[in-house]
């Protein structure tokens, strides 16, 4: 997933793609290495453990289809 694509899948379900699980996206992080350089994570919601988070890179989030 893009950074622009972020918005249009707020609260909806998407992929988590190396274990191929559906989870709820539920928040955008962005946060700089040490280099100044950007690094986008998203925070993927469990559907069946609501309390259960994944923190994980946003490339490695694809949306639902």
């Amino acid at each position: 997933m893009k950074p622009k694509e972020v918005k249009d899948w707020m609260n909806r379900r998407v992929i988590y793609r190396p274990s191929g699980a559906a989870y709820r996206l539920t928040a955008y992080i962005y946060r700089q290495d040490r280099n100044a350089q950007p690094v986008y994570q998203a925070e993927l919601q469990d559907l069946t453990a609501e309390s259960s988070v994944l923190i994980c890179r946003l490339q490695d989030v694809d949306p639902e289809k």
